[in-house]
């Protein structure tokens, strides 16, 4: 019985992920102003913070969960570093303004639930 609870609830998952999320998308730096998209599918919404020093810029897309890798950070000319964070969201327009990063717990239930539906 318990194992068909879960595999409701997973099953479930994907269909919200099966129906493509709508997203906010800007380049860096111009998201004041950012316009709606409908993602391909299995795709998630995503926000990009780059930092350097004390300029910040954002850049909002629709992007795979693969690509949700956190913090990364690179330099530049020898001398400028550039910290750039992701965060990743798997509801309609969760990349607003105030972003949700996706928890460890909601990326595994993702993944369970692309899997899941493969099986299906």
């Amino acid at each position: 019985m318990n194992k068909w609870i879960v595999i409701c609830f997973f099953a479930l998952q994907a269909c919200h992920l099966g129906g493509a999320l709508d997203c906010y998308t800007c380049p860096f730096g111009t998201c004041f102003a950012p316009t709606k998209k409908t993602c391909e599918l299995l795709q998630v919404c995503k926000t990009e913070t780059a930092r350097t020093g004390d300029l910040y810029l954002k850049k909002k897309s629709c992007s795979a969960l693969t690509q949700c890798v956190g913090e990364s950070e690179e330099t530049y000319m020898n001398t400028i570093k550039v910290k750039t964070t992701s965060e990743c969201c798997i509801t309609d327009l969760c990349n607003s303004a105030v972003t949700t990063s996706a928890s460890f717990a909601t990326a595994i239930a993702v993944l369970m639930s692309m899997w899941v539906a493969r099986l299906l």
